[in-house]
This record gives C-alpha cells, sequence and structure tokens, in this order.
C-alpha cells in the first residue's frame, strides 16, 4: 500500500488534488470514501468542494481522528477497545473517589489539603483526568514505565497503578503498542476498515497517531493533505528571540547553529505547523507538493508570498485594502464598524457576496449578542449572517436552569428570584406574562421583600434570625392584605393594602415562589450521582413548560444527566455529593456542547477561532484581537509533567492561536479586517493589540515604508495603517468621507450635532394622536393631579401604554440600614396624621412594613423622626389643622365630571402639608384640590381656604370665585395633553413663571427654567429624574413660547392668588 503526503500553500490545490484521487482511484461501489478532518465546518466546506468538482458527492465520511482511532483499534484488535472506561469524565470520578482512599498517605501530603472539600477534590480530579488522558498520547513511555513500577513514591504514579488495576480495560497507551505490534504483521487482519483513508486540513496530530498511521500504511492508502505555509525547508527558522537566547547561551553566532528568522512571521507564528511538518518528514512516505504564489499584486498577496518563499518583507509596496486594522473603544463598536466595513466592501465589489465573507473571533459567545443586535436591526441595512459555535449554555431554558440551581446555596435575593422569570418556559410553567412580572415587582418593592427565605434562612448567613424584610414577612403581608384589607397590624403583620392587587395573579406567583423555595431546599442534600439525575429531572418536569424550541434545549440538560448517571456506572462511584460538584460537572458538559450549525450557512459567516478552521474566503475578519485575549495563555498546573519538558508534537494553547493566526492571514484571497479594541471607553487612554497584530503591522509597516526609512518613520506609517474610529457612531467624521458608515440614525445625529439641532424623537412624528375616549372626561381629582405632575409620563402611560421601568419599580437588594427618598418623607407623613388624629404610630407598625433599619438601630431611628415629626404636628395644630375630616363630592364642568375626595378638612377650609420643602409640584397640587373646593356648592362642613404647609414655608389659598372657570381651563389642557406631550415641567415652569413675577427678564426667567429642568454637574434636573421626559423631550431643547404661554396658564392665577403666612 501506500503513504503519501500533499502539501500545498492553498486549501484549493489540496482539495483538487483529493478530487484527482477520488476520480483516478474509486473505491468500490457503496464503499464510503473515508475523510479525516478537524472540524465540522472543513467538513461542509469539503462536501461542498467536492461537489463543485466531482459533479456530485455521496457516501462520504468525515470522522474526527480519536472516532477513527476507536475504529482502527476495534477491526485491528478484533475486540472492542472500551474507550468509555478511560474517558475524562469517568476517569475524573474515579480519581475523585480514590483521593479519599490515598490522601492519607506520605506521598498525597502536596494534594491533600486541596482535596479536602469535595468541590476542590473534584476541581483536581478533573485536572489530573486531564492530564493522564494527556499522558497517555503525548508520553506514553512514562505510562509504560509507571505501570512498571517507576517512580515508586510520586502520587501521580501511585494514582495511576491504581486506576489500571481497578479499570478492566486496556488504556489508550496500551491500544496503540497493541495496535502497532499487531499492524507490524504483513497478514494482520483489518476487518471492515475502508481501503482508503484522507486525513485532510489537520494542522497538527501527535506522533503516536503518525506512527500508528505509517504503520496502517502497509495494508492501506493513507493520504495526507498538508496546507504547508512555505515552499521552503522551514524547519531550522526560529523567531528572533529564541535565536538570541540561544546566542547568549553560549552559541558563537547563528551560523554555528545552522538557524535563521526567515520570515518573521513565519518564525514567530509557525512552530506548530513547523514541529508538524517535520514529524512528517521523518515518516517514511512519499510527498507530492504543488505551491502557487498569490496572482494578486496586493499587500496582503505580497505577505503570503514571502511567507511561502520564507523570505523577510522587502520596502517599497504599495499600502492598499487588502489589510485593515482597525482600532475601537469596545466590542459593540467593533461590530458596528465591521457593520458599515462589510456594506461598503460589498457595494465596491460587484463579485463579493455575504457567503464570501468570514468573521472570526476568540470567542463568538461574546460577540454573538451583539453581531444580533447590529446585524439584525431593521435600522440598518440588513447583511444575511448566521453564528456558529455558539455554546448551548446560553440558552434561556438552560439559564434558567442553573440559576435555580445558584438559588440552593444563595441568600434568595428578590431581583434573583424574580430574574428566573426571564424565562418563557418557566413564565408559561405558572401561567405568567412578561407584564405580569413587571407588576409583581412593583408589588415586592412595595412589601420590602429583600433577601432571605424566612429568619431561620437568615440565621445560616451568621446574622440574626430577624424576619424582617424576608419573603416570608412580605408573602404574608400579601396574603393578610386580602383577608383583612386595613392597616391594623395583626400580631406582628401588617396586612398590605390589596386594593390595587389581582387575586388570582397574587396566586399564581405564591405558586411559583413556593415552587422555587421548597426546590431550593431539596437542592440542599446530598444525594448519589443516580439520585443527583432524578432529583434534577423531576426539577425540570415541575418548573418548566417548554415548547418546541425550548424543548430542544432541555434535551440538552437531560441527555447531561443521562451521562451523569452512566458515568457514575461506569467509574463504580457510589459517593454522595453535594449540589456543587454536580453543577460543577453539569456546566462543564453544557459549555463544552458547542452547536455544529451555523458554519457556511449561506450568509456571512461567526465563528469561533478555532484549531484546523483554514477554509479559504475573499474577506477573513478577526474581531477582539486585544492583549491578553488573544493568544490565550491557559494556566499550567505545577504537576503537569509535559510543561516541565516540552517535546515536538504537543500541544499548546498558546502555539495553536498562533498558528490559528497564521492559518487566518493565508486563507484570506481579498482582504485581510482585523480588529481590536485600541482605546478606553472610560477615558480614551491607549490599550494594546495583541502581540500577533503588533507583529503583522510591524511587518506591513515595513514593506510601505520607502527605501532607507529610519526607524521614525516606519512607526508613523505603522499607525498610519490603522484606522482609529470614535467613541460614538454619529461622530461627523463619519460622514465627510474620512470613515464609512451607512446608518441613517447615526447620520441624523450627526447632522444635529453639527447644526445644534435637536432631534426629534421618532414617536412624534406621529402626533397629535387622535382624541381621546370619551370616557376619560370623566375622572377622579387625584387622576388630574397625577397629569399635571408629568403630562408626558400620563401621555405615555395612558394613550401610549408605555410603561418605563423605575428604579422604585424594582425588589430591594438589600435591607435598609438607613432611611431615605420616599420612605423617610412617607414616614414622616404617617407620623405626623398620626400625631394630628392623637393616634401615635408605633415602632412595631413601621417595622413590620419593613421600612426601618434591623434591630436597636430601628428605636434610635424611630425616636429622631417620631421627635422631629412632634414639632411639625404642632405647628399644623397651631394653624388650625388639628380636627380634621373626609369628605367627597362630584364636580360638574360641562362635558367633564370630576370626582373629589378631601382628607384632610373642616370647616376652615382644608390643609395639605409636606414635611419638606415646597416647590412648584406641591404648590400645583393643593391649587387643583382648592380649584375643586370651591367648585362644588358650598356646604357648611366645608371651608373653601386652603392651607399648605411645609417645613420652609406656609401658603394660604383664599376662597374664589371663578375656581369652576380655571379649573375648566385645566381639564381642556388635560384633554389636549392626551393627545401629545404638553411641554410642561411642574418644577421648571413654576420657576420660570415665579421668576417672571420677581421682575426677572424673559431671558433671566428662561435660564432659570433651564437649570431647573437639565440640572447640572452638582443636581440632577427635573429632566434626568423623569425617564418619560428624557423619551418625549430630547436633552437641551430649547424652552419656546409654548413652554412659556402653557407654565404662565397654569402657574399664573396659582401665584396671583397664593399668600405667604
Amino acid at each position: 500500500m501506500s503513504f503519501t503526503l500533499y502539501s500545498s500553500n492553498r486549501m484549493e490545490l489540496l482539495v483538487e488534488y483529493l478530487s484527482q484521487v477520488l476520480k483516478h482511484q474509486p473505491l468500490p461501489p457503496l464503499t464510503a470514501e473515508t475523510v479525516v478532518v478537524q472540524s465540522q465546518g472543513m467538513a461542509r466546506w469539503l462536501a461542498m468542494e467536492l461537489a463543485r468538482r466531482c459533479g456530485v458527492w455521496a457516501n462520504g465520511s468525515f470522522p474526527f481522528p480519536n472516532t477513527l482511532l476507536a475504529e482502527v483499534f476495534g477491526q485491528v484488535l478484533g475486540e472492542e477497545p472500551m474507550l468509555e472506561a478511560w474517558q475524562r469524565p469517568v476517569l475524573t470520578w474515579r480519581i475523585m473517589a480514590l483521593f479519599d482512599e490515598l490522601r492519607q498517605q506520605e506521598s498525597f501530603r502536596l494534594v491533600d489539603a486541596y482535596a479536602a472539600t469535595p468541590l476542590k477534590g473534584y476541581q483536581l480530579a478533573a485536572a489530573v483526568a486531564d492530564l493522564f488522558d494527556q499522558y497517555m498520547i503525548y508520553r506514553p513511555e512514562l505510562i509504560r514505565h509507571w505501570q512498571r513500577g517507576g517512580e515508586e513514591d510520586f502520587w501521580q504514579a501511585v494514582l495511576w497503578r491504581r486506576l489500571s488495576a481497578d479499570i478492566d480495560a486496556p488504556n489508550r497507551a496500551d491500544l496503540f503498542r497493541r495496535c502497532l505490534a499487531r499492524l507490524a504483521d504483513e497478514q494482520c487482519p483489518l476487518g471492515s476498515l475502508p481501503p482508503r483513508l484522507s486525513i485532510f486540513g489537520i494542522s497538527s496530530l501527535p506522533p503516536l497517531y503518525l506512527d500508528l498511521f505509517q504503520a496502517l500504511a502497509r495494508h492501506l492508502e493513507i493520504n495526507i493533505f498538508f496546507l504547508n505555509p512555505c515552499a521552503q525547508e522551514w524547519s531550522d527558522i526560529l523567531p528572533q528571540k529564541t535565536i538570541s537566547r540561544l546566542e547568549r547561551a553560549g552559541a558563537t553566532d547563528r551560523q554555528d547553529l545552522y538557524l535563521s528568522e526567515a520570515n518573521p512571521l513565519l518564525a514567530s507564528m509557525g512552530r506548530l505547523g513547523r514541529d508538524f511538518c517535520s514529524l512528517l518528514l521523518e515518516c517514511q512516505l512519499h510527498e507530492e507538493a504543488l505551491y502557487l504564489e498569490p496572482e494578486e499584486e496586493t499587500l496582503l498577496a505580497a505577505i503570503q508570498a514571502d511567507i511561502l518563499n520564507g523570505r523577510d518583507a522587502a520596502v517599497g509596496h504599495d499600502v492598499d485594502d487588502s489589510l485593515c486594522f482597525a482600532s475601537c473603544h469596545s466590542a459593540i463598536r467593533e461590530v458596528e464598524v465591521l457593520h458599515d466595513h462589510l456594506l461598503g466592501l460589498c457595494s465596491v465589489s460587484g463579485q463579493l457576496e455575504p457567503r464570501h465573507i468570514l468573521v472570526m473571533a476568540p470567542d463568538i459567545g461574546t460577540y454573538a449578542p451583539l453581531v444580533e443586535a447590529v446585524f439584525g436591526s431593521d435600522e440598518r441595512q440588513l447583511l444575511p449572517y448566521t453564528i456558529a459555535d455558539q455554546s448551548h449554555g446560553r440558552e434561556e431554558c438552560i439559564v434558567a436552569f442553573f440559576q435555580v440551581l445558584d438559588l440552593a446555596a444563595s441568600r434568595f435575593k428578590a431581583l434573583d428570584v424574580m430574574a428566573l422569570l426571564e424565562s418563557a418556559a418557566l413564565r408559561r410553567r405558572f401561567g405568567l406574562s412578561l407584564d405580569d412580572v413587571a407588576l409583581i415587582s412593583a408589588w415586592l418593592a412595595e412589601l420590602r421583600v429583600c433577601w432571605g427565605r424566612d429568619a431561620e434562612h437568615r440565621r445560616a448567613f451568621g446574622l440574626p434570625p430577624h424576619g424582617q424584610n424576608t419573603w416570608q414577612a412580605g408573602l404574608d403581608r400579601l396574603l393578610l392584605g386580602f383577608a383583612m384589607g386595613d392597616d391594623q397590624l395583626f400580631g406582628s403583620i401588617l396586612p398590605h393594602d390589596g386594593a390595587h392587587l389581582e387575586p388570582e395573579l397574587a396566586g399564581r406567583f405564591l405558586s411559583f415562589y413556593r415552587a422555587v423555595a421548597d426546590w431550593a431546599q431539596r437542592l440542599q442534600g446530598r444525594y448519589a450521582l443516580a439520585g443527583w439525575r432524578d432529583l434534577l429531572l423531576e426539577m425540570v418536569a415541575d418548573l418548566f413548560a417548554p415548547d418546541q424550541d425550548e424543548e430542544r434545549d432541555l434535551l440538552l440538560l437531560r441527555t447531561a444527566l443521562a451521562a451523569l448517571e452512566q458515568e457514575a456506572v461506569q467509574a463504580d462511584f457510589t459517593r454522595q455529593l453535594g449540589l456543587d460538584v454536580v453543577q460543577a460537572r453539569l456546566t462543564k458538559a453544557v459549555r463544552q456542547d458547542v452547536s455544529p450549525y451555523g458554519f457556511m450557512g449561506g450568509g456571512i459567516t461567526f465563528s469561533s477561532l478555532l484549531p484546523m478552521r483554514a477554509v479559504p474566503f475573499k474577506v477573513v475578519c478577526l474581531l477582539g484581537m486585544n492583549d491578553g485575549a488573544f493568544p490565550r495563555s491557559p494556566a499550567r498546573y505545577s504537576f503537569d509533567r509535559m510543561a516541565a519538558s516540552f517535546q515536538r508534537g504537543d500541544r499548546s494553547m498558546r502555539f495553536d492561536d498562533r498558528y490559528l493566526f497564521l492559518e487566518a492571514l493565508l486563507s484570506a484571497r481579498r482582504q485581510l479586517y482585523i480588529s481590536f479594541q485600541g482605546r478606553s471607553a472610560l477615558d480614551d487612554s491607549p490599550r494594546a493589540a495583541s502581540v500577533l497584530v503588533r507583529e503583522l503591522l510591524e511587518y506591513a509597516a515595513r514593506m510601505t515604508s520607502p527605501v532607507g526609512a529610519t526607524d521614525e518613520e516606519v512607526q508613523e506609517r505603522l499607525a498610519a495603517l490603522v484606522a482609529q474610529h470614535h467613541l460614538q457612531p454619529f461622530h461627523p467624521a463619519y460622514f465627510r468621507g474620512e470613515l464609512p458608515s451607512f446608518s441613517q440614525t447615526s447620520f441624523k445625529a450627526a447632522q444635529a450635532l453639527v447644526t445644534g439641532d435637536n432631534l426629534r424623537v421618532d414617536f412624534q412624528a406621529d402626533l397629535p394622536l387622535p382624541a381621546a375616549e370619551e370616557e376619560r372626561r370623566s375622572l377622579h381629582l387625584r387622576a388630574l393631579q397625577r397629569f399635571w405632575q408629568a403630562p408626558a409620563q400620563f401621555f405615555c402611560e395612558q394613550r401610549l401604554g408605555l410603561r418605563l421601568a423605575d428604579e422604585e419599580d424594582l425588589p430591594l437588594e438589600d435591607e435598609p440600614f438607613t432611611v431615605k427618598g420616599l420612605d423617610r418623607y412617607s414616614i414622616y407623613r404617617d407620623l405626623i396624621h398620626g400625631l394630628l388624629a392623637a393616634e401615635p404610630l408605633e415602632l412595631a407598625h413601621l417595622q413590620a412594613r419593613g421600612v426601618l433599619p434591623h434591630g436597636a438601630m430601628a428605636r434610635v431611628v424611630y425616636d429622631e423622626m417620631q421627635g422631629r415629626a412632634a414639632a411639625f404636628a404642632k405647628r399644623v395644630a397651631l394653624l388650625g389643622g388639628a380636627e380634621r375630616r373626609t369628605a367627597s363630592g362630584l364636580v360638574r364642568l360641562g362635558e367633564y365630571e370630576v370626582e373629589v375626595e378631601f382628607a384632610d378638612i373642616n370647616e376652615t377650609g382644608q390643609f395639605h402639608f409636606r414635611f419638606g420643602k415646597m416647590d412648584g409640584r406641591h404648590l400645583l397640587r393643593a391649587w387643583l384640590s382648592h380649584l375643586a373646593i370651591n367648585s362644588l356648592a358650598q356646604r357648611p362642613d366645608m371651608g373653601c381656604t386652603s392651607l399648605l404647609i411645609a417645613d420652609d414655608a406656609v401658603v394660604r389659598f383664599s376662597p374664589l370665585s371663578d375656581a369652576a372657570e380655571h379649573l375648566h381651563k385645566l381639564l381642556d389642557l388635560y384633554w389636549q395633553g392626551l393627545r401629545y406631550p404638553l411641554p410642561f415641567f411642574a418644577r421648571a415652569s413654576h420657576v420660570y413663571v415665579a421668576a417672571r413675577g420677581r421682575g426677572k427678564t424673559e431671558e433671566k426667567a428662561l435660564q432659570a427654567a433651564a437649570a431647573t429642568l437639565w440640572g447640572s454637574d452638582f443636581n440632577a434636573g427635573e429632566w434626568c429624574q423623569n425617564p418619560y421626559l428624557q423619551r418625549c423631550f430630547p436633552e437641551g431643547m430649547a424652552l419656546g413660547p409654548d413652554f412659556c404661554e402653557l407654565a404662565g396658564a397654569v402657574y399664573g392665577p396659582l401665584l396671583a392668588i397664593r399668600e405667604e403666612v
């Protein structure tokens, strides 16, 4: 038979070699053609190319090397190799069990401390299993040495011998040895092995694999198709740093060493391929080589030609777009810049299609959501794309599954529990919608649920067993609110005001919470691996109601759980474990499961930078080429025997990544585009690109510099090769021809930035809306007051159905340590009301509400606030507000009906008080109430005077004869404000009218209003505090005549009648 090496610098030539072999030496009919590859992407590309060249491609098999070797072992040795017993997951459990037995021995003293806890023991066992797996392939002589009793006191040797004694199956090193011995016999039966094996596009194989293929070549036809970047003999080239180190070590000069750097890129990045090429040439094989100089006269082609011929850069080359470098501020800007770059490239080149473009990143999972946001945006011109190599661990159901596991040992934060409801399958199980989740979050904020299931759960974290702010306290309040509905303590529980709650929704949520809490309890137990499988499968069935797509995601979980039990059986592992170890195993299993779909799906292909992916594309783009991110440098264990003595053929992620970069450089036909984050998004400080990018940049800078250029000139050329992009996509430079951009939204923003105009918010283009339903003319006074507090917010919520999340609507993360904000205001209000009614609010009442700090601090805070509230209440009583009652009525004004309720009123009039400073919002609320009471028919039990009492002022509104007229005007403006957002801002408008009333000029008054609205570096303005204003009115908008007229219409009569007391 034969052993042939086909080598070329072009993958297209290698596949042509393969197609010629298949055409001229066809296998018998119905015999599968076996081509060994290292990735699904290569298999897909190869199948498409063979079909194109051969006319049809069918009955082809593309196994990975390990799959093929398992078949070889079985057919040559005539027995099932039982490799499952030596798989890494099974070895991990066996090693973990042996640690418990052997850790007391003296030889295990170094690892005893780490293996003492279950989770650390598992992590160490997984690391050792991984090393043993590598030893069997890359250090078989070490394995045989240990099996013969070598290194008697070395803990790894002791562990290996115990494993070998316990496992009744030959390990892979033994299988290789036995298989090689059997193949040495020319009469060796090969069973059903195919008559020909082709190994295509693999950059590196262990020496032991090559030995086996060479032995197989005595019986079969073996063809290796190797992508060789250099046509010259390059086994002796080394990077300049290595050569200098050898010279310093004692060699006389590099001529004596017979070493050269040749091409610096090849020397620096090509070690993996260089070692593999040397190993191949040491085999007894026939070589056929066909190398092709790049036909293009571009900078990229010149670099590829230099690598092919093993020569250094020739200076004086022209700069062109075949090699592009982009420096950005963030990952999202990298994707945005790439989108614009590819659009420009496709528009210029009529022969370039999206399927000709490959985009790779060190971890495509980081960029996948950004790609979907940018390339899938309706606003942008669409480029078809697919994303390959995505881990299933990011699927919604799987994320929720692991979140439930995390809850078991967590503080049970309200935010963490509510995060589970981001999963549609989990919401579906309990009949909840996204709107329901938003409403429930607001309930939990009102109930002051922070963390902890109950008081005993808090004790488990070393804290006093206070039930305040726990789930138990909050849900007790919720349920008791439905049962009682008042504001009186029932034991130590304060019923929550359930008037605005939905009982059915509360019931569904309670079912969800109790299910999750119950599972959190059950997951704290210890079980055997089979028990964990059953328990977690039950949990998935109990918590999730998946649809068809989600069922596929959960199938991955079920498969991983089934594998967990199989591993336990194969390892004879019966030890009971906690959740942390099982979760670590499942996390690893799920993250390692990568989708095989998406590579070369017809559009732009996004994928991870993986070994053996040197598929040629017209345009190859690399994202995330940042210093530290690529090449990757995984931590090496101090007990790794391979790291201590590196040999040819050993795998190294650092060398793999360097060769990956070289393969990407050689695979690009039209353009190589490299992007990195070269500037900080925080302070614009420079950041380094990957060392590989810097090496390529330096090489390109030397090539494009004139003959005799100085180092400074080369550095200038280097800087000129990098396109430095701006932090924001709407920078004017993108629309002046300096940098490309195709975004219409960014263009409008850049125009506004240059001209100083304000952009109109998109939804305002369709305003005003049609008139509201006539039913809205009947309203409660509180609704009218809420409208005038923020007309834009009222419009968005009531007419557009838009509710923007507010921090106050989110559950709290931590229990209160101080009292501030709205909590402080509401406590003072209730304390004052209680004092005025001669029913002081007790400490227990506030503690039950969950608004006070825990423990003794609650009493300190309560006493301090009660003292200040008593002083304020005394002041209110002196002004006549001690005796108050409630009253109600109905105001009819034309087509409007306003239902009114007055909480603090007597024969003198109504009282409003606020423990704090007075501003326009409080004046306006009191003014609307004053107009309403003066618009009612006179009643002897209700006076028509209104008094507003605050910390810093007391204001009186006297009886008003034309109150109905004023109220009707405000109702007309309310009706107008239901069609579009009124340019009225309660605080800023008041500041403007008050300034004009004090004789300020129009300009000064508008300046004061603008300062109140937009704020400053030290104070947040009204606009900054309200997300609805931010949505409806662009920042910095000029306050025009509409603002002035509306402010005067609302606040003019108010300020005219107000009296300072």
